[in-house]
């Protein structure tokens, strides 16, 4: 029975850390402009789908509180640097809880097509941050990581401005934008290969709604950590769909703000959860 509650505490747990990646992105800064962007996301969930995809309650209502930070520097014209660390708080009714800082990551975006934007690759290192990964509820899998992905956009020769700021008019129809990283693990943790398809459309001068369905898939089940290190077998893998609505405008002077839902439709090994978030962004340049 301790087993399996252990069980239950590291799936739901890992049903949080899943959620609060920082989102890849198809477009470069301009050379010398800074952008900055806040995320506030709260989640909750009482349910997870276990190893074979069935629903199983968790015996508490878990809830997570996360402030993601990130920060992006157009380097060059062909090339733009990004720096992102998340602040967590996370517990289940008393059974566990955690707090602190995430894993740190850096990483570097370039052009595909040298004469264009909104098509780019992306590489990253995921480094932690020293918490402790050897309790049921943990900020991560305290393992480095290395992140590779390519993102697509709409053609931007004619619109030489960024479409995924808020209020772009572009024509009928909307934008859409997809993309697929590949993650690396050292040590236990099983590969990652996740997609994501989104697209958006102004609703009025100010707001733009956008809609995107992305999945994380595990590349085989990783290699279970040994029992003396954290007494118990840790699940090395996951696999999780996910749907979100985002809702966003500017505010002047180069600040934006962005809101909305998300929900994991279905997994395995991962939490059922439900999520809201409030995101403000700022761009410094020209």
């Amino acid at each position: 029975m301790l087993r399996q509650a252990n069980l239950k505490m590291i799936v739901l747990t890992i049903g949080c850390l899943y959620g609060v990646q920082a989102e890849a992105g198809n477009w470069l800064r301009n050379e010398g402009d800074w952008s900055y962007s806040a995320n506030l996301k709260y989640a909750t969930s009482d349910k997870f789908w276990d190893q074979q995809g069935v629903s199983v309650a968790k015996g508490c209502t878990n809830q997570s509180t996360s402030l993601h930070q990130g920060v992006e520097y157009g380097y060059s014209y062909h090339y733009t640097l990004m720096a992102d660390i998340g602040l967590s708080s996370d517990q289940c009714q008393g059974k566990g809880n955690a707090f602190g800082f995430g894993d740190l990551t850096l990483g570097v975006r370039g052009r595909i097509f040298p004469e264009q934007n909104g098509k780019a690759w992306e590489l990253q290192a995921i480094i932690p941050t020293g918490y402790d990964n050897g309790v049921p509820m943990r900020l991560g899998y305290g393992r480095f990581g290395v992140r590779g992905g390519v993102h697509f956009g709409d053609r931007n020769e004619i619109y030489d401005v960024d479409p995924y700021q808020p209020a772009y008019s572009k024509p009928e129809g909307g934008s859409w934008s997809y993309g697929s990283t590949l993650t690396l693990w050292e040590g236990p943790p099983a590969n990652q290969l996740a997609g994501y398809v989104k697209w958006g459309t102004p609703l009025t001068e100010m707001w733009k709604m956008s809609a995107s369905l992305s999945a994380d898939l595990s590349l085989g089940h990783g290699v279970t950590e040994p029992a003396t290190l954290v007494v118990w077998a840790r699940q090395p893998f996951h696999d999780v769909l996910t749907a979100k609505l985002d809702f966003s405008r500017p505010l002047g002077d180069g600040w934006s703000i962005s809101m909305g839902p998300e929900m994991n439709l279905w997994g395995r090994n991962a939490s059922q959860t439900v999520a809201a978030s409030v995101g403000l962004h700022k761009l410094w340049g020209n």
